[in-house]
């Protein structure tokens, strides 16, 4: 089965440090270049697919195959990931769980993990409701495995979390990652 013809696949976003990958702008030329949409301080966000075959990055391909856009693709994944938020609050009462990692460091997570929550900060559609959770303008980071971690004032950073690199601190406020 095409997990692309699938009506049993979800998109999601997926953000990463963009020293996480090695690609070239012009790339997006290039069949089968993996997508990427720059969400500045350092982080970009790639397009994922999960289905029954697993989950695979979307590329230049997909954009033919479906007859849509790079923008299209990113908002039809943030609508879909908060519409799962969505029912996980119905269901469980909220969406996040969070976790003591070490002192003022904070793990943040999705209940029953139907997508990394670091994807809570791929588009601005999640961004909003990802604050009022978070309550304040917290520090954020994010790692190539998908962790949303939440780090206190004066709390520093572990440059290496299991063998999972960590994106710079972040400042996240209702309309950009500072």
């Amino acid at each position: 089965m095409d997990p692309r013809n699938s009506t049993d696949t979800t998109l999601h976003l997926l953000p990463l440090p963009d020293s996480a990958h090695d690609h070239h702008p012009a790339d997006i030329f290039a069949t089968g270049t993996p997508l990427f949409i720059p969400l500045g301080a350092g982080l970009v966000t790639g397009i994922r697919e999960t289905g029954p075959e697993g989950t695979r990055e979307l590329t230049t391909d997909d954009l033919v195959s479906r007859d849509t856009t790079v923008g299209g693709l990113w908002a039809d994944a943030a609508l879909t990931m908060l519409a799962t938020l969505g029912r996980l609050t119905a269901t469980h009462g909220t969406a996040l769980r969070q976790r003591r990692l070490a002192e003022g460091v904070r793990e943040v997570g999705v209940i029953d993990e139907p997508f990394p929550a670091a994807g809570l900060i791929a588009h601005p559609l999640l961004i909003r409701p990802t604050l009022r959770v978070l309550a304040g303008t917290p520090r954020i980071s994010v790692t190539g495995s998908g962790r949303l971690l939440v780090l206190d004032d004066g709390a520093t950073l572990p440059v290496l979390l299991d063998d999972d690199t960590c994106s710079p601190a972040l400042t996240l406020s209702d309309s950009a990652l500072l």
